[in-house]
């Protein structure tokens, strides 16, 4: 619709004068001057019309009030209280000819304003106003329950990698103390066989000093005794360090991890899974008691 200022009387228009229309005829469904709103009320057909002031029109003017038929495109000017329909003159001729209340339009619209019908349309829409309030407010409602469900499997997911994480890191640190405790005790093996190793070496290198000295000063005879016993306790020496160096620890640590890990990290796919559980808690719609289905006729 048009500002206010830029309506004018389609009338003094159509007469080529441009006039602001002051009024609005909803049965005609134009605007008219003063002047010419005074002609419009001459004519009997016209009397009956419905006036606004063009501010009233303009109130109700972006409601959409079809008058004509949307299937034969021909002006409503009927109604069939049988079958609650309006009509325009093709409805009439082909849908509704055996029907017997038919009415004009006119006469079906009297006193609607404070028919029952119409009390029934705004208890409808103050209900269905309800429903759709209480489906908002069950909407946030049901939101503040997820976030709040979504908050507590946070705090469940966070608390069970807390608790797996606690007991790999026990079951870690015992694998590193059994490793400490096995890797010392093969450290004291090998100390222990070094220190063994270095006591022979002490004294064969006193064995070797004496032969060297009996050698550049001992007599041919001392020589051959001592070289004798020498040679003797060489021998032994020589048979121990065969078995001594047969024996020295070379037991080296390694690793082997528990199956039941290695299958689980290798087969684990997913942490968990979020499944959404539907729950049926409908809400009560509210009717309207209907006190008529039609408008009252009289």
């Amino acid at each position: 619709m048009a500002e206010p200022t830029k309506v004018v009387c389609e009338a003094c228009q159509h007469c080529g004068v441009i006039q602001v229309a002051e009024l609005w005829c909803n049965d005609c469904d134009e605007g008219f001057c003063d002047e010419c709103i005074k002609n419009h009320q001459t004519f009997k057909i016209l009397r009956n019309h419905s006036i606004i002031s063009l501010t009233d029109h303009l109130k109700i003017s972006d409601i959409s009030v079809c008058q004509t038929c949307t299937e034969h495109n021909k002006k409503l000017e009927s109604f069939c209280q049988q079958h609650d329909q309006l009509l325009c003159l093709k409805c009439i001729q082909s849908n509704h000819s055996k029907c017997d209340n038919i009415i004009g339009i006119v006469d079906a619209a009297k006193g609607s304003k404070n028919s029952a019908a119409i009390f029934d349309l705004d208890e409808d829409i103050k209900n269905l106003l309800k429903n759709i309030e209480q489906g908002i407010v069950c909407c946030y409602d049901n939101g503040t329950v997820i976030n709040d469900e979504e908050h507590k499997i946070k705090e469940r997911i966070n608390k069970t990698r807390e608790e797996i994480d606690k007991t790999l890191d026990q079951l870690q640190e015992m694998l590193l103390s059994e490793l400490t405790a096995k890797t010392e005790n093969e450290r004291e093996k090998l100390d222990k066989c070094t220190a063994e190793l270095t006591k022979k070496e002490k004294k064969v290198k006193e064995i070797r000093e004496q032969s060297s000295k009996i050698k550049e000063f001992a007599s041919e005879t001392q020589v051959f005794v001592v070289m004798k016993n020498m040679q003797h306790t060489v021998n032994k020496e020589k048979d121990i360090m065969k078995l001594k160096l047969s024996s020295i620890p070379k037991d080296l640590p390694y690793l082997k991890i528990n199956s039941e890990l290695l299958s689980w990290t290798q087969n684990l796919k997913t942490f968990g899974e979020i499944h959404i559980e539907t729950q049926s808690n409908p809400l009560p719609f509210i009717e309207t008691k209907v006190h008529q289905a039609q408008l009252s006729i009289k």
